[in-house]
């Protein structure tokens, strides 16, 4: 990945937003939640993907993809 000004940028950010709960997943996570609370959006969450869910997207795009490799009859 390229390393550029506003990455450098977007990682100091987020490694000192960590550091001010001393990297703890938890607190962080609690945090990020009570930001979106207080900012009045609203936010979508997606229900989990079960295993069956992913086999069958997985499957899905192997059959687009064989479709898309048969040759045409020009």
């Amino acid at each position: 990945m390229e390393d550029n000004e506003i990455l450098r940028e977007l990682r100091q950010i987020r490694d000192d937003h960590a550091a001010k709960f001393n990297y703890n997943l938890k607190a962080i996570y609690g945090d990020i939640k009570r930001i979106e609370k207080e900012s009045g959006r609203k936010f979508v969450s997606f229900r989990p993907r079960t295993i069956e869910s992913m086999q069958t997207e997985s499957d899905s795009l192997l059959q687009v993809e064989r479709v898309q490799r048969i040759p045409s009859r020009d």
